[in-house]
């Protein structure tokens, strides 16, 4: 399969999954669970095709992000999420974003139940102002983050809650 080819349907299907989700969240225009069981699939035979996770400079950073958000949306599968966690943790440095990993991680974690080590899942606080949910050991959350490439906690929860 040719990368421009694979590169423009990835694209597609990350420009569909913002739309449902802008629209859902503007104007409380219908959730399609469907679109994300659908991209799930159509992901999974696409990484198969290419043998595991884009590389970054083969695909470039805007279908890398587009593919990992795609993967983030695919909350229906963790079996699936955790299979594209260990394809990114396999290349090297160079090839994926770090910071997409470590979200991925605490992605899997919260839907899982468990405790997130990143404090990349947000949930709305008693204040009304977004907040890291169950978050192992958040006096070093930093020192991970940083490690990562994230930007600190408190940084983090500002922009989002700027929203």
């Amino acid at each position: 399969m040719h990368i421009e080819r694979i590169s423009q349907e990835i694209l597609a299907m990350f420009q569909a999954d913002q739309s449902m989700r802008l629209a859902w969240s503007d104007d409380g225009g219908q959730w399609d669970a469907q679109l994300d069981v659908n991209n799930t699939d159509r992901l999974r035979e696409i990484l198969c095709r290419i043998e595991g996770w884009p590389r970054l400079r083969i695909f470039g950073d805007q279908v890398c992000n587009a593919t990992w958000v795609l993967v983030q949306h695919a909350d229906h599968d963790v079996a699936w999420q955790k299979a594209c966690l260990a394809m990114m943790q396999q290349l090297p440095l160079k090839d994926v974003n770090q910071g997409n990993i470590a979200f991925l991680m605490d992605r899997i974690a919260a839907n899982e139940g468990r405790p997130q080590v990143f404090g990349t899942q947000l949930q709305k606080g008693f204040d009304g102002r977004w907040e890291a949910r169950n978050l192992a050991e958040p006096e070093s959350v930093d020192s991970r983050r940083y490690i990562y490439g994230l930007e600190p906690l408190c940084l983090y929860l500002e922009g989002a809650n700027r929203w």
